[in-house]
């Protein structure tokens, strides 16, 4: 009961403190258009997203995160604290589920929480925390361990409605985003835990449950896209690609979840001293307990299903763009972490627990520093650009827009909406890209270009535009 308590005060009360200062940061690349025409969403709009898209092929089948998106729009309306509020709580829940899932895999109750508030804290959740428009990996994650939990009952009850339970939650994270369909791998890394003759039996059936709908949602989902969808990727030989893959799932992946680091922004005293004393940390926990060999290979394999629908996403920078993806599999580190707590001495347990806990702090609040300020500079820029054009009639024209800025999503995305949130400016009269999308002679269309060095847009000429 007592550590119920903690576990109900302490976690919201650490997370809540690390990402405080997101509260105030403005929209950011995609949430300015998603925020946008989600105003002019209704019942029928949302509803219409669970059929087949208008333009085949596309790019995404996300319908119920795109309900619940709305859903949050309805609330949350153009005010992003209220935004951010709702992915940190979304985080916050998600972190409970950890914690449900550890003492379903049958951990005591401090490794149970020692796991959950790493993972709570973990350096490479805050792409997944700080941007909006990334609250689909939280969303499908939590809707994955709700499914787990359930499968992780049935195993022990046999009650079908668990199993129910868990296929309904399977259907929703699938229809949520693409990265739950690796469920049907993550559910064959609970076999190690459980090791009742009853229990391999029902995982059988709910493999098979789970798998099943799995590839019925699939089948269905490329007929709604119109093919496998995703972004392209370049034309490469087959050779490097799968030299790349290769690299994203055995060096970065790892190299991200246990040092995440942003090193394209200023690092501070403190932050170089943890990033010179963790691996001593982790040296030091590695001869702390001995794991249990079957679970532990059986979490390192959640952690590579978990990024296989990501896969060619992985190859991540030093400036952590990209690191949401890395969200999902960070659930089978924070187990790593909970069973290497379960097995270690009560005093090691708790040397390792706060060791990791400062460590993960100083990292995720380094990593959090970009999050509050850049998003603060793009705003700045739409509005001063606004103003600049708003003096004077006709379209304005603007190229070479930087995706990312310090590992954070910048204004490539997004920028008309950004525009006309931040200035007033109506977003038709802002054009993005190399040529007008509009066609014939054109006059007094102002041309503007990013300037890296001023951080900022600048006028390179005025007039006609062919």
């Amino acid at each position: 009961m007592t550590q119920g308590l903690v576990l109900a005060l302490l976690l919201p009360l650490i997370i809540g403190y690390e990402s405080f200062g997101i509260f105030r940061a403005p929209f950011v690349f995609d949430d300015y258009t998603h925020i946008f025409y989600a105003s002019k969403w209704s019942w029928y709009t949302v509803v219409s997203e669970f059929g087949p898209v208008q333009h085949k092929p596309g790019l995404f089948y996300r319908p119920l995160g795109f309900f619940l998106y709305w859903l949050s729009y309805l609330w949350a309306g153009n005010v992003p604290w209220r935004w951010h509020g709702i992915s940190i709580a979304l985080h916050i829940g998600n972190t409970y589920l950890v914690y449900a899932l550890c003492r379903k895999l049958r951990l005591i109750r401090p490794a149970s929480l020692g796991a959950a508030m790493l993972f709570g804290i973990n350096g490479c959740a805050t792409e997944a925390i700080a941007w909006i428009d990334a609250r689909f990996d939280l969303i499908a994650t939590g809707l994955t361990l709700a499914t787990l939990i359930f499968v992780c009952q049935y195993l022990e009850s046999g009650r079908r409605a668990r199993l129910a339970a868990g296929l309904i939650a399977a259907l929703c994270a699938v229809l949520s985003k693409e990265s739950a369909f690796c469920l049907p791998l993550l559910l064959l890394s609970l076999v190690p835990f459980f090791q009742a003759k009853p229990q391999r039996a029902r995982i059988r059936v709910a493999w098979q449950s789970i798998s099943g709908l799995c590839c019925a949602v699939f089948v269905y989902r490329w007929w709604a896209v119109g093919g496998i969808g995703g972004y392209a990727v370049s034309r490469i030989a087959v050779s490097e690609l799968i030299l790349h893959r290769l690299n994203a799932l055995s060096v970065r992946e790892w190299a991200i979840l246990f040092f995440p680091i942003n090193w394209s922004t200023p690092v501070s005293s403190a932050t170089r001293a943890v990033a010179a004393i963790l691996p001593a940390i982790l040296v030091f926990s590695a001869f702390a307990g001995r794991l249990p060999r079957r679970q532990y290979i059986a979490c390192l394999g959640f952690i590579v299903a978990a990024a296989l629908p990501a896969q060619k996403m992985l190859l991540i920078g030093v400036d952590l763009s990209g690191t949401r993806a890395l969200y999902l599999p960070s659930v089978g580190l924070a187990v790593v972490w909970g069973l290497l707590f379960n097995q270690a001495r009560s005093r090691q347990r708790t040397l390792l627990v706060c060791s990791f806990l400062v460590a993960n702090s100083v990292l995720l609040e380094h990593n959090l520093e970009a999050w509050r300020t850049i998003p603060v500079m793009a705003a700045s820029v739409c509005k001063s650009f606004g103003e600049a054009i708003a003096r004077t009639p006709g379209s304005a024209l603007v190229q070479g827009l930087p995706a990312t800025e310090a590992g954070v999503v910048f204004l490539a995305n997004g920028f008309p909406e950004c525009v006309q949130m931040n200035s007033g400016v109506d977003r038709e009269r802002v054009e993005v890209g190399n040529e007008s999308r509009r066609s014939g002679p054109r006059r007094d269309v102002r041309v503007f270009v990013w300037n890296d060095a001023r951080h900022g847009l600048q006028e390179i000429t005025s007039g006609t535009l062919r």
